[in-house]
């Protein structure tokens, strides 16, 4: 049984939290909490920081990790978010998920990849592998603000969308730039970024790969690399 000692008191937000613990503790999951502002994804091959991350294991286990160092404004969020990617898992297995996720060896080339490491994969296949990452964050994003709808989370889901879109579209900018941004420096943190994002997750074609990003943006990006 998970011992879920973190607590909001925000009932709302505490009631979401009791119901994802039982999604973990179904699913024999690790859970790691981390008072840093960052935790390190093992998928990156690279020590790449971020704030939350979900792993499916080839036995069905979940391994989730959250940082909960920085304010509730910015882990509150995260961790909603990561539940969504767990629901997707779920609804995989039952066939429901309508877009399809990389391996974890693909997934893992990626990463190898944007490392700037040696990795045998064509660059139409890391395209390939970064345009299908962003559209299971595009279903993700989407499936975050409806959980915080559902629950009437404390969270301004206009700000959210924004923050959303500069992390999906990232990954456009990824494919030619190869890199990732730096610790606090996240795209969905960047002011000068949010200023130019719509407050609402669009449809699919917006976010269409051949699709040039919106002015600006491309140099704005460069900033959260360096």
């Amino acid at each position: 049984m998970i011992n879920m000692n973190l607590r909001t008191y925000n009932k709302n937000y505490d009631k979401f939290l009791t119901d994802f613990f039982k999604i973990l503790d179904k699913n024999n999951s690790k859970v790691t909490l981390s008072t840093t502002d960052h935790v390190i994804d093992p998928d990156s091959m690279d020590d790449n920081a971020c704030n939350g991350w979900i792993i499916e294991e080839d036995d069905g286990t979940f391994d989730f990790a959250c940082a909960i160092g920085k304010g509730f404004d910015v882990w509150g969020p995260t961790l909603v978010h990561e539940s969504c990617h767990i629901d997707q898992a779920l609804d995989d297995r039952k066939g429901k998920l309508k877009v399809k996720d990389n391996t974890s060896k693909e997934s893992g080339d990626m990463w190898v990849w944007l490392s700037g490491k040696k990795v045998k994969r064509t660059k139409e296949e890391i395209d390939f592998f970064i345009q299908r990452a962003m559209m299971i964050e595009l279903d993700n994003e989407r499936r975050t603000i409806k959980k915080m709808k559902k629950y009437k989370l404390p969270f301004d889901t206009k700000l959210y969308a924004q923050r959303a879109n500069a992390y999906i579209l990232f990954y456009k900018f990824i494919a030619t730039h190869r890199c990732w941004y730096k610790p606090s420096k996240e795209p969905y943190v960047m002011e000068e970024i949010l200023n130019i994002m719509p407050t609402k997750i669009g449809p699919n074609k917006n976010y269409d790969w051949n699709k040039p990003l919106p002015k600006g943006l491309e140099e704005l990006y460069k900033e959260c690399c360096k």
